[in-house]
């Protein structure tokens, strides 16, 4: 409340506040001068001086008082204002024209960094930035002009000359028509630059991302999709599907495992990742990668991927790894495998079952004396020989070196007939112009007893054994050893099993990404990580903030990796995507699939690299068991040529290979059987592994 000027007392008192202070004493003084000189009787007239000065006196009284109170509620007021500007977050600064602070708040000083005692009489020029003076200059000629200036953003100064970020509002102070000084509220708004500025990164990052990122609502209705997301499913236009329903994107069977399975553990743990089926606009179904994410109010974030690509891959790993190289029959994983249903068909059915077991004579001399090409087209024609002499639908399998099975499906199948098939075409090819050696087979045939045999092996170790009793039989009618044994087409033995007690006994928005996420500087630093890629490398954000991408990627995938990336900063590349390793900060290699884009501000032009990475190591080691020897455990044929070509294609590193083979091992089988002669190669694996450095590479490429 302010002094009221236009009062009846305040009217008043201004105007008889001399009567009783000057006027009325001195009539009364007057009338006693003139009383005592002249005797005149003056008694009324003073009297009624008497009067008129009680009256003003009140009225003075009164006028005075009544300021006093309003001068107390000013007081008040002005107290109740300056502890409102002194407890507001904002800056609060009065200034004058010459521009000099001549008030300052605790907000200005929380802000600023300033105590009032350094800042008050120093000029308001020391906040600004001296290379944006001529902007500051611009803001105070419109106030002077008597215009205010609202909420403009500049760039301040804070004590240690530290930018911030503000929001200045500022108006003139007038005392009537004339400019006294200005006003000026400052704002820090230098975390919500920041906040807004990663809010970019992140929608720049989502748009730019390869995989499909969508963003749902508590209703289930798309409120964001990227152009990922929408080609993922066979749509051009990701605007036309904003407010669509997600479920559109699931067939009716995958949409029931979600809504019954997947969606209960979403709400349950917040989150969750695996594979589904995904349907497109044409209506074909496609194998997806899924994570799926709760967010405060109901909402989801999901991060689809299609993986039909890898899908394939591993189909095709995983056949592979039932098929021989060399042969192209199926190796001994791939006759287990094929062969179960059918043993146990007719072991249930109580029916005959044929399983011919056949061995390539003199296969290490055709090695020795003609060299390992020699030997691998031998191998290549017996399978040929094996494919001419029984039905597409018998399993033909190469277990390993010169060895090989038939497993003869037909059940009504006389063994008989099946070794003179055999027979037959071994002499056709014998006799033909493409045979460059004569080939010669050892033959032993097993029959399935429902009633003993309660396995697959059995049956095989069965006809193991009769192979193995031929190949005696062969060795004491010629009197000579397996190494001197020559080729004869004309004569070919074979054996049919014998009973076996003869032989022995049986034998898955940015922080949200279910996906590591990060933000990186051009010149390797983290500038903003997600909680995935964190737990995916086994440090804190505040850890990987503080290192770059080059420490942490392998030393034998960095100089391919820096390759791809400045390839992506210059521009001929908008995207690159490959498998690499990190180092876990435990040390161990953590497999990624990872993916670079580049990110510009369209301001600035500053340039910075999103990644996304993701983990594989799980598929990694499943695809090394498939390309594992199944005895030894080391790498196969496939695996050694691939890890030899990535040696030779790397040109700064040397590497020279050692073949070696087991001398006499084929008398090793002959004598004491394949159970001794695997055994064997296990330990001739595992010692041979004890020789070896760091970086090389052993492998057992077939047989010995």
């Amino acid at each position: 409340m302010f002094l009221d000027s236009n009062s009846f007392i305040s009217r008043a008192s201004r105007k008889l506040w001399p009567l009783p202070t000057f006027v009325i004493p001195t009539a009364l003084g007057f009338c006693f001068i003139v009383s005592a000189l002249f005797g005149s009787n003056l008694t009324e007239f003073v009297v009624v001086l008497i009067v008129a000065q009680v009256i003003a006196s009140v009225v003075v009284w009164k006028s005075w008082r009544g300021t006093q109170e309003q001068l107390a509620g000013v007081r008040h007021e002005l107290s109740s204002l300056q502890g409102i500007v002194d407890v507001s977050r904002d800056a609060i600064i009065g200034v004058t024209t010459e521009g000099v602070i001549m008030s300052w708040n605790r907000g200005a000083r929380g802000i600023y960094g300033y105590t009032s005692k350094e800042a008050l009489g120093a000029p308001i020029s020391m906040l600004f930035d001296h290379r944006r003076g001529q902007e500051a200059s611009l803001l105070f000629e419109k106030v002077t002009r008597g215009e205010i200036v609202t909420q403009h953003e500049m760039v301040h100064l804070k004590k240690g000359r530290t930018p911030i970020d503000v929001s200045l509002t500022i108006c003139p102070i007038m005392e009537g028509k004339t400019m006294t000084g200005a006003s000026v509220v400052a704002r820090d708004i230098t975390e919500r630059k920041r906040a807004a500025g990663s809010l970019a990164q992140q929608a720049a990052a989502m748009k730019a991302s390869m995989d499909g990122m969508a963003i749902i609502d508590h209703s289930g209705s798309c409120i964001y999709l990227n152009d990922a997301y929408a080609k993922i499913f066979g749509h051009a236009d990701p605007t036309r599907l904003i407010g669509a329903s997600w479920e559109m994107f699931y067939f009716e069977e995958e949409l029931f495992r979600m809504k019954e399975q997947i969606m209960p553990a979403v709400w349950r743990d917040g989150s969750w990742r695996g594979e589904a089926m995904g349907q497109k606009l044409n209506g074909g179904t496609f194998p997806l990668e899924i994570s799926i994410s709760s967010v405060d109010g109901g909402g989801l974030v999901q991060v689809v991927r299609d993986i039909t690509e890898r899908k394939n891959l591993e189909e095709t790993l995983r056949n592979s790894s039932l098929k021989d190289d060399l042969t192209g029959l199926f190796n001994r994983r791939g006759l287990l495998k094929q062969a179960a249903p059918y043993f146990d068909f007719a072991r249930r059915q109580k029916e005959k079952l044929l399983l011919l077991f056949i061995d390539l004579d003199g296969m290490k001399k055709i090695n020795d004396e003609f060299g390992h090409n020699e030997g691998d087209n031998a191998l290549i024609q017996t399978a040929a020989i094996l494919n001419r002499s029984f039905r597409s639908t018998d399993i033909i399998s190469r277990l390993g070196g010169d060895e090989f099975t038939v497993l003869v499906t037909d059940l009504n199948a006389s063994k008989e007939d099946a070794i003179t098939r055999l027979n037959e075409n071994l002499k056709a090819y014998n006799a033909s112009e493409i045979c460059s050696h004569k080939l010669a087979f050892s033959i032993g045939v097993a029959t399935l007893e429902p009633e003993r045999m309660a396995c697959f092996e059995e049956l095989l170790e069965q006809a193991d054994q009769a192979m193995y009793e031929q190949k005696r039989m062969k060795r004491r009618s010629t009197e000579r050893s397996e190494n001197e044994a020559q080729f004869n087409p004309d004569s070919l033995p074979f054996a049919l099993s014998t009973n076996p007690k003869a032989h022995g006994g049986s034998h898955g928005t940015f922080d949200n990404a279910a996906i590591g996420m990060a933000v990186v500087s051009v010149d390797g630093s983290w500038l903003q990580v997600n909680e995935s890629l964190c737990k995916l490398l086994g440090y804190s954000e505040q850890e990987l903030r503080a290192t770059s991408f080059q420490r942490l990627t392998h030393a034998e995938d960095l100089r391919h990796v820096q390759s791809y990336i400045q390839r992506v900063l210059e521009g001929y590349v908008q995207s690159h995507e490959q498998e690499k390793r990190y180092i876990h900060e435990q040390g161990h290699t953590v497999w990624v699939q990872w993916h670079v884009s580049l990110l510009k501000d369209s301001e600035t032009g500053t340039k910075r690299l999103f990644f996304q990475v993701q983990d594989i190591s799980d598929r990694k080691k499943a695809e090394e068991k498939l390309t594992q020897d199944t005895l030894t455990g080391l790498p196969n044929r496939a695996r050694f040529y691939d890890l030899l070509k990535l040696r030779v294609s790397r040109r700064d590193q040397q590497c020279a290979v050692l073949l070696l083979d087991v001398d006499r091992f084929k008398l090793v089988n002959d004598s004491l059987g394949n159970a001794s002669a695997d055994q064997l190669l296990i330990q001739i694996a595992q010692r041979v592994k004890t020789c070896m450095q760091q970086g090389d590479v052993l492998a057992r490429v077939g047989g010995d």
